[in-house]
Formats: C-alpha cells, structure tokens, sequence
C-alpha cells in the first residue's frame, strides 16, 4: 500500500458542550482489511485540518506452538 492512501473514511457531526473538554472516542470499524503489514496511522481531521494521529503496526498472523514442542 502507497504512502498517504486512505483506507476507510468517517464522517459526520460531533457536538461538545465545551470546546476544551477532553473526551475518549472509540470508533468501530468492521470489514476493513489490511492487505500488507507495516506500520499505519490513523488521523482524525476537523474542518478539514488533522488535530490528532495514532500510529500502529500490523503484523500478519503467527502460526500457534505446539503443546509437544515442535
């Protein structure tokens, strides 16, 4: 995947009762598929304008170790 590439877009109307409040959002995003591991970052825009990022990394599955060892 190219650098810059939005993968899954959320949009709509948030209301606060004060502009400097600090609030915990969990967003629920179901069906998306990273087709490669790496790092990613998630950005959340108002207006338009980015005001905050998280990055994290995706790594592909690991096969389980067996109880005997090998």
């Amino acid at each position: 995947m190219s650098d810059k590439q939005i993968t899954a877009k959320l949009a709509g109307p948030l209301a606060f009762k004060d502009p400097l409040q600090v609030v915990e959002m969990n967003f629920e995003i179901k069906n998306l598929v990273f087709r490669n591991e790496g790092k990613y970052t998630v950005e959340f825009c108002c207006n338009g304008k980015p005001i905050g990022r998280r990055d994290f990394f995706v790594i592909g599955p690991r096969l389980p170790i067996s109880e005997s060892g090998g």
